[in-house]
């Protein structure tokens, strides 16, 4: 919580170049929505927005059942006996707590790799990612689960990072009286 604060406080210190003062928020807008080419890059960050955290969800969910944790009844998910409701939140903060250590170490990571090739970036990103998903289903227990979900978090970091970085090279091109965040 009190990162949270800090980090919503530190963001009044960053300095921003000033915008241009005749900018056409809505026109640039329809411009946007209007190019064909743009589509591709709003469905891929469509998918990759929707499939982590549906992935995620399903690696934290098997980590659990694997751990006695959580209890399968046919198609109910439930505490098993003797385990708290605290134990179980205390369990996710750790989860979230290697999720971001991955996410930040695979930001810098393949943030150096991005700034050299974009493309080859994701590519290498992509494939650690996909036998990822297949083999995370041995990341059974509550160490190896911690381990697992830092080297998605890893993953999921640096394909932000590229996307983001990719999408802010496009808007540069294609849109450059804008500022590169409004596209990307």
């Amino acid at each position: 919580g009190v990162l949270i604060i800090v980090t919503c406080i530190y963001t009044y210190k960053i300095k921003e170049p000033p915008l241009k003062e005749d900018l056409l928020i809505v026109e640039d807008l329809k411009r946007l929505v209007k190019e064909k080419r743009n589509w591709k890059v709003f469905i891929w960050t469509f998918i990759t927005a929707i499939s982590y955290p549906c992935i995620i969800g399903a690696f934290m969910y098997f980590m659990f059942i694997s751990m006695g944790i959580i209890d399968i009844t046919e198609t109910t998910l439930s505490l098993e006996v003797g385990q708290t409701t605290e134990r179980f939140i205390l369990y996710n903060i750790f989860i979230s707590a290697a999720i971001g250590i991955g996410i930040i170490i695979g930001s810098i990571v393949l943030g150096q790799i991005a700034d050299k090739s974009r493309k080859s970036a994701l590519y290498f990103i992509y494939s650690i990612f996909l036998p990822f998903c297949t083999l995370s289903m041995v990341f059974i227990g509550f160490i190896w689960g911690l381990i697992g979900h830092m080297i998605f978090g890893f993953i999921y970091g640096s394909i932000t990072i590229s996307g983001q970085t990719i999408r802010g090279d496009i808007a540069k091109k294609r849109f450059p009286d804008l500022k590169s965040t409004f596209y990307a």
